[in-house]
């Protein structure tokens, strides 16, 4: 065997447990038991499916590098607990009357109610409820409060991205500071310099829409026995 055997070093963790221990990048060329170009022993493991982050050395006399490698599987593991097919389709039909309800008032009342924000508010009020984010007051404060610094630095700043860069992030962090945080208000300040409305925007469609919103799915998850809002501990 030549000394030019590449060796991967892995950290394996889990939330009970972890490990560090060397793996041979090519198997073919080590078994149990070689020792690398330093002399030091390699040791083979089954270690399972866990998530790894790999440290590939060469370890060579002339030619020695090191270099790292993100394993992809991370990236695509989900860490979401599978839902029941009732809860499934019921987040569904909450969105769907949630929106509808805002549409139709919007329609029918000649009034604008509706911003593309509130199709993300209801993934989080009919999909996780009970989710802290999820909250009356994280989804009115939030969305009022993004919406007014979007319409503060609106006023302040040109429309340029970069304005438009550092409306959403102080906006993130009022939200954070206050304990209001709702992500999908914090594409209010987006909403805010792309069209460019008055501060009457901030009562409606922002505060009147995300009451509607709030309101349907109280009502909605008291009908099916889900608890909503939830209870202060």
């Amino acid at each position: 065997m030549t000394n030019d055997t590449v060796y991967e070093r892995a950290s394996y963790s889990r939330r009970d447990q972890s490990l560090t221990i060397s793996v041979p990048a090519k198997p073919h060329l080590a078994q149990m038991g070689w020792r690398d170009a330093r002399g030091q022993m390699k040791e083979i493991a089954n270690i399972g499916p866990w998530q790894t982050t790999r440290l590939s050395v060469l370890n060579g006399t002339d030619n020695t590098y090191h270099y790292s490698e993100v394993t992809m599987l991370t990236f695509f593991t989900r860490h979401q607990p599978a839902q029941p097919a009732k809860a499934v389709i019921m987040a569904g039909i909450g969105g769907l009357l949630a929106i509808g309800a805002v549409g139709a008032l919007s329609f029918y009342a000649n009034a604008p109610l509706i911003m593309a924000p509130f199709g993300a508010s209801c993934v989080l009020l009919f999909s996780v409820p009970a989710s802290p984010l999820s909250q009356p007051i994280n989804v009115i404060g939030g969305h009022l409060l993004s919406t007014m610094v979007g319409l503060a630095l609106r006023m302040a700043f040109p429309n340029e991205w970069w304005a438009a860069a550092i409306a959403v992030g102080l906006a993130i962090a009022v939200m954070a500071a206050l304990r209001v945080t709702h992500p999908p208000a914090g594409a209010d300040p987006l909403v805010v310099f792309s069209s460019d409305p008055e501060w009457d925007f901030l009562f409606m469609p922002t505060l009147a829409g995300a009451a509607i919103l709030v309101g349907a799915a109280t009502l909605f998850h008291r009908a099916n026995g889900t608890p909503y809002p939830m209870e202060k501990v």
